[in-house]
């Protein structure tokens, strides 16, 4: 392996050396060629003496005929180290081993980037939120029992995601030339920079815009979804159709606070139900209906009851199973 070492030697010398090596690569590569080309006449005599000029040939004798003769028993004299010599054909093998060992080496570099940036992780919550920063600075914040998929690193023109399971609230970080996207259950969110919220009951998606706007597509049908608007979308589903989104319900889990404007009270309670794993029931079906404009911190459950009590005139019993509200 000593004419490697030369070889890697005098190209580490100078650039020059590097740039003359890579123009002899260039005609090794196109000397296949010449063999399916007519005969022409060369002075390689004069392209000789210039090979050894570059070589730095001191250490030659001077007789052309000899080494045009005899070229690959040619003995060559590299760079400054006199002395050092090897046969010509010798120098074309390690050249071509140096040239194959650049390329397994770019080879195993370009295998390795495409297996990283196809590799994923599933983000998870279990019992409590868990709030997570994908590698393009988007936050993720995950309700209890909800899973996402997300890549290690976002790579090429778009930046994608599954939701899973459950709930997440995104907030995602501007990126004009690569769209953030979310694919759920055959529904599919665009966005360039916003923040939203994204819960998968059963059969039924239900998407609420925070900041900014996304485009929503289901079914071949593409609708814009502005801020403070949301979209249920079911299997049923045959038209897309935004609505004007009451109080930020929604998000609860993220800002640690009940925000309801003009809201449901059915709608409050399945949000307490929710964040509490309580069983709140309605005793008259016309409660369901009263509409409830307040913001609550996340307090025991057994205080927002009794705001709502208080605020409404109704009765609230507490039973082994559930609470009911009469």
């Amino acid at each position: 392996m000593e004419e490697i070492a030369l070889v890697e030697g005098w190209l580490e010398e100078d650039r020059a050396n590097q740039s003359y090596y890579l123009n002899l690569q260039k005609l090794w590569e196109q000397s296949k060629l010449l063999e399916e080309q007519p005969a022409h006449k060369y002075d390689t005599d004069a392209q000789w003496d210039r090979l050894k000029i570059k070589m730095g040939a001191n250490s030659y004798d001077s007789g052309k005929d000899d080494a045009t003769s005899n070229a690959n028993n040619t003995l060559v004299n590299l760079g400054k180290k006199k002395g050092q010599i090897i046969n010509i054909s010798a120098w074309k093998w390690a050249a071509a081993i140096v040239i194959v060992l650049a390329g397994c080496w770019f080879a195993w570099k370009t295998l390795l980037t495409t297996a990283n940036s196809n590799e994923s992780r599933i983000l998870t919550a279990s019992a409590s939120p868990v709030t997570d920063t994908l590698s393009d600075g988007s936050i993720i914040t995950l309700n209890r029992y909800s899973s996402l998929q997300a890549p290690l690193r976002f790579n090429g023109r778009t930046r994608e995601v599954t939701l899973q399971d459950g709930e997440a609230f995104f907030d995602v970080a501007h990126d004009a030339r690569k769209p953030f996207m979310v694919h759920i259950d055959g529904v599919n969110v665009k966005v360039l920079g916003t923040s939203f919220n994204i819960k998968r009951n059963g059969n039924q998606t239900v998407i609420d815009v925070a900041t900014g706007k996304i485009v929503v597509s289901f079914k071949d049908q593409h609708l814009i979804v502005h801020a403070q608007e949301k979209l249920s979308i079911d299997p049923s589903t045959t038209k897309l159709k935004s609505e004007k989104s009451e109080g930020l319900l929604y998000n609860y889990y993220v800002t640690k606070k009940f925000i309801a404007n003009n809201t449901r009270l059915e709608d409050l309670v399945n949000t307490l139900n929710a964040a509490y794993n309580s069983n709140i029931v309605f005793g008259r079906p016309e409660l369901k209906d009263m509409r409830i404009t307040t913001v609550f911190t996340k307090e025991p459950i057994e205080v927002i009851l009794n705001v709502i009590s208080e605020t409404f005139g109704i009765k609230v019993v507490y039973r082994k199973d559930s609470i009911e509200l009469q």
